[in-house]
């Protein structure tokens, strides 16, 4: 300005465009700068605008994004009038700069210590001052200055004579527009861009910008093509390669984290859960782009698609590619990805469990008790959490829809309502005529006794009988807010007595300002919550778990894909998502007695060259018998490897010397679980003597190990040998034609090879039946034959059938008159593993 800018009014012109773009910006990030000035404007080395000083910033907009939104000015969105209780100016008041704040300040923030109101059009009454000394000669006096920037801020903006002339009318008019000392009657800054009073961009930006349109908008273009590819062949730098993912390295406790997981697969597997897992990426589509935090992404090809935001809605798009889908019970553990507020860096990565049943028809809400019960079950596996004042908030669509029915939210506002009330905290629904809430609520045209209305009914967290008590009035009338209150009060009763009769514990509370994805879920909505200490070390509701009916979101995806609904079959969902991150942290800040599993029984060490081929035999032995080892290959003293499996929680090393053949040094933890005992075994005795030790449960030793591996010879131990395959006692016997003798490894590796095959038939038996498997070393025709005649009374004419194999006919049938008749007998052959029950 100093050196005569005003004589280059096209370089002025540009440098104004950029200034308002660099004030769009800033509004779309929430921030006022408050305090635009000459000298907070810089000019780069290419000559282009860059703004700065942002020391009185505010960040109004990102306090208030869910306040009543002004939408006076044509393209942009207000925020209301705030108050501010911390800035008071005055024309004394001195600022950085050459001349003061006060000069380029707005009037509505020169109130003399009465509380300002003002929104971001106070950077455009700053900008006109600051265009008016773009366009004028420089001022030689900070007195001169300060007489014409004085005359310029009077309500009737008095401008110099020498400014106000035919060739200046533009600027004229930019000035008195932008000066109006009614916030309400300034431009936006889309309105400055597009007024025919600004000449427009002489360098080639709108051009490029409606090339890059036009060029996207045809996909089959050799101009889209190479858009796309150079977005790919950018080079990446070494810092960016760094700093990337470095936010995503955490110590966390793997094994907490895989032990919490088995547990949870348990409890879906217990009610009848297949792991599904969906396609990771789906096209970007109105319903993922409404979350502020999808993380987008393209493909060579141009397609715009999105990382899963959570897990549930790929699943509602599958089932409505899907319609032949209608009963169907799935879980699935996997990650989803949010997009950070910083660009330029890997999206937070979060490990949700997700559960669904799939049903023809909502039928008696049945499917919404189980996944709170479900829930509950997941408490109850971690003791620890049961202090952590546990609850289940649920509400449900049809009680939200009365609601704001019954304050007067017009339905085509019900949207905007339910946006507004989903992005305030628990404890500001409070009914003060005067809070921020009510003023955000404004714009939903309410009387005030209305908005009272509303957020009294909003706050409530109470019982159902409590809920019900407090919505009488309203149920009493013969409205249709009324019908909507009933409904949704009916279908959360019958909710909440199924719980009960599924032996649900935790209290549920009905709470009406649950919103929680509310475009998601169209029926009941729950979430479970427990106390957890925030960063400021205070006790805050940590929301765990969300679920509920989505019904409506299935059919959005029908609808979206063009999927005829007379055609397909009816599909009804309902679904809980948890966060496996939570229960992870939850359950290692609990003290509990239990000690994490280890993920390993035995660890393996020897010293000497010519050992490897004894190693590895004995781990081949171990792993065949079921039991989980591993070797250690790298030299190390004895007193690190113990401090090693102390940590680890490795029970049991078996140590080898070459010194000793034949002979193995088995070291177990002893009583006090911190000290390693010690004795000497033959090497062909020692997979039987690790595998009693493993099965030692009774001795008090705090081994670690999991459930899969604690039993593997006995009838008990079989029927566990395979993560638990059945409760029912198994007995396995193995038959031979001649009698021959069956080592004892041999004879474990026929039992869980047999265990192995039988285990998806045994978990469908009851824990009080015996179930005896006879193993013959026979051919697959002979044990269907077999099995198909033992309804034949007469055991002489039974071994006439089969005159090729009558010893081993006469051996099963002396074996099976020692059974009892209530003994499901299995035959099983072991040359094709085939089986055949006989009941």
């Amino acid at each position: 300005i100093d050196n005569g800018l005003c004589e280059d009014m096209a370089r002025v012109w540009r440098l104004l465009r950029e200034i308002i773009e660099g004030l769009s910006h800033i509004h779309s990030q929430g921030i006022i700068h408050r305090d635009l000035k000459p000298v907070n404007i810089f000019i780069d080395y290419d000559d282009h605008v860059k703004i700065g000083d942002f020391g009185l910033a505010t960040n109004i907009l990102q306090k208030h994004a869910a306040g009543p939104l002004s939408r006076e000015l044509t393209g942009y969105v207000l925020p209301p009038p705030v108050k501010s209780d911390t800035l008071y100016y005055s024309n004394e008041t001195s600022h950085t700069g050459q001349v003061g704040t006060a000069l380029y300040s707005a009037p509505e923030l020169d109130s003399h210590g009465v509380k300002a109101m003002y929104n971001q059009k106070v950077d455009i009454y700053s900008l006109g001052i600051i265009f008016f000394e773009m366009c004028y000669h420089p001022l030689n006096t900070n007195m001169e200055r300060m007489k014409i920037l004085s005359d310029l801020r009077l309500k009737e903006i008095k401008l110099p004579p020498d400014f106000c002339t035919a060739e200046t009318y533009r600027q004229v008019y930019i000035v008195r527009w932008c000066l109006n000392h009614d916030p309400s009657k300034r431009p936006s800054y889309e309105q400055l861009l597009a007024d025919d009073h600004i000449p427009p961009p002489q360098v080639g930006e709108t051009v490029l910008q409606d090339m890059v349109r036009q060029t996207l908008s045809n996909p089959q273009s050799k101009g889209y093509k190479y858009l796309v590819a150079a977005c790919f062949n950018q080079k990446v730098s070494p810092a960016d390669d760094i700093t990337y993912d470095i936010s995503l390295s955490r110590a966390a406790n793997f094994s907490l984290l895989e032990s919490t997981g088995d547990k949870l697969r348990r409890i879906f597997q217990l009610h009848g859960g297949v792991y599904f897992q969906t396609p990771l990426l789906t096209p970007l589509n109105r319903l993922t782009t409404g979350f502020e935090t999808t993380a987008p992404m393209m493909t060579r090809g141009g397609s715009v698609v999105s990382l899963p935001h959570d897990l549930r809605i790929p699943f509602a798009r599958y089932l409505a590619q899907n319609g032949s889908i209608v009963s169907m019970k799935r879980y699935c553990i996997d990650r989803v990805y949010r997009e950070r507020r910083v660009l330029g860096f890997h999206p937070r990565e979060l490990v949700e469990c997700a559960f669904d049943i799939v049903t023809p028809t909502p039928g008696n809400l049945m499917a919404e008790a189980e996944l709170i019960a479900m829930l509950w079950e997941i408490v109850s596996e971690f003791p620890g959490l049961l202090d952590k004042n546990c609850m289940v908030r649920i509400n449900h669509y049809h009680l939200v829809t009365g609601i704001l029915l019954h304050c007067g939210v017009e339905e085509q506002k019900h949207d905007l309502a339910c946006k507004i009330l989903r992005k305030t905290k628990s404890d500001e629904l409070s009914c003060n005529p005067n809070s921020k809430l009510s003023s955000r609520l404004s714009e939903l045209d309410l009387a005030d006794h209305n908005i009272n209305s509303l957020l009294s009914l909003m706050s409530l967290e109470l019982s159902y009988s409590k809920v019900v008590a407090q919505l009488k009035p309203l149920t009493k009338k013969n409205t249709l807010a009324a019908t909507f209150v009933k409904k949704g009060l009916k279908q959360l009763e019958l909710v909440i007595a199924n719980t009960e009769s599924l032996g649900v514990k935790c209290p549920l509370m009905i709470t009406p300002g649950l919103l929680t994805d509310i475009n998601i879920y169209s029926g009941t909505i729950f979430q479970l919550v427990w106390d957890q200490k925030n960063k400021h070390h205070r006790l805050d509701r940590e929301v765990v778990a969300v679920g509920g009916r989505y019904d409506n979101l299935i059919s959005f995806f029908k609808t979206m894909l063009d999927v005829s609904l007379d055609s397909s079959s009816p599909q009804c969902g309902a679904g809980l998502s948890l966060s496996l991150d939570k229960l992870v942290s939850a359950g290692s800040s609990v003290p509990c007695s239990s000690t994490p599993n280890s993920t390993c029984d035995v660890l393996l060490y020897s010293i000497g060259k010519g050992m490897l081929h004894t190693r590895l035999n004995i781990v081949r032995d171990l792993w065949q018998a079921g039991v989980r080892c591993t070797v250690l290959e790298q030299q190390e003293d004895f007193e690190s490897i113990q401090s090693y499996c102390l940590s680890s929680r490795i029970p049991c090393i078996v140590f080898l010397k070459e010194s000793e053949p034949g002979l193995a040094r088995l070291r177990t933890l002893g009583k006090d679980s911190n000290r390693f005992q010690e004795k000497r075994v033959q090497l062909n005795e020692l997979v039987e003597c690790v595998i009693r030790m493993i099965r030692c449960d009774n001795t008090g030793v705090n081994t670690g190990r999991s459930d899969q591996t604690r039993h593997r010879t006995t009838s008990e131990a079989r029927q566990n040998s395979v993560g638990e395959l059945s409760a029912a006692d198994v007995n396995v016997t193995l038959l031979t034609e001649n009698q021959e003798r069956i080592s004892a490894a041999a004879r474990r590796r026929y039992e869980h090879q047999i265990l192995n095959t039988l285990s998806s038939s045994l978990q469908k038996l009851s824990p009080r039946v015996k179930v005896e498997v006879v193993a013959l070393q026979v051919e697959a025709d002979f044990v269907r034959s077999l099995a198909s005649l033992m309804d034949i009374k007469d055991n002489a004419g039974l071994v006439k059938k089969f005159p090729r194999h009558k010893k081993i006919v006469t051996r099963v049938l002396e074996h099976l008159e020692s059974l009892s008749d209530s003994t499901v007998l299995v035959f099983y052959s072991i040359m094709d593993s085939v089986y055949k029950f006989v009941l």
